[in-house]
């Protein structure tokens, strides 16, 4: 049962994304990159803000959150969502991390208040089905239900992971949200929006 009501927007334009395969080239100068490896769009429209751009290697690691987060919002409303590219999908894969304990859900989305968390499953195949995209493949999808306050279930996320291959770039979306239909809905819009730029 779903207790509260949220929608992270990822409605974010498209050329915002040719940023993420040029790597802080192109749409952003070259001031943006800052020496703490963090970075910004230049559309201040955008509902998506960058919080960080990083280089791991051969792997690139693109975090994104809300714009303008209300100050009720608790930490499980603020959960970013992360976009890792490269050429290795081990490494690609090794990076994000995937974690058979309740948290963090891997190694990059790791979830608050572990100890609050009833249930940690797989999500039903039922559910998984409209998590599909063409494309993509859908490597691991997670039910996180917490407890109440006095016991039962609370609040429920889902967390997902997709994958991607293009060429010889691999490319890795992971996020949690409330698994309403336009929380649905904008997931597979950013993963529309990678497509458009990936055939590029």
């Amino acid at each position: 049962m779903k207790m509260r009501k949220r929608a992270i927007r990822l409605s974010v334009p498209q050329a915002c994304f040719t940023w993420v395969f040029s790597f802080c080239a192109g749409l952003l100068s070259q001031t943006v990159f800052a020496q703490e490896s963090t970075c910004a769009f230049h559309d201040v429209q955008s509902t998506l803000e960058v919080v960080s751009c990083l280089s791991e290697g051969a792997v690139e690691v693109l975090k994104l959150a809300p714009r303008n987060h209300p100050t009720y919002e608790s930490d499980v409303d603020r959960l970013p969502t992360f976009i890792v590219r490269g050429n290795d999908l081990n490494e690609v894969k090794k990076t994000v991390g995937m974690s058979a304990l309740s948290s963090p859900y891997n190694l990059l989305v790791k979830l608050p208040d572990a100890e609050g968390i009833m249930y940690f499953d797989q999500l039903p195949e039922s559910a998984t089905k409209k998590l599909a995209r063409p494309g993509w493949v859908l490597i691991d999808a997670r039910d996180v239900v917490y407890e109440r306050q006095g016991g039962g279930e609370g609040f429920e996320l889902v967390c997902s992971t997709h994958e991607k291959a293009t060429g010889s770039v691999y490319v890795v979306v992971t996020q949690c949200n409330d698994f309403y239909e336009e929380d649905i809905g904008r997931l597979k819009d950013l993963l529309s929006v990678i497509d458009a730029h990936t055939v590029r």
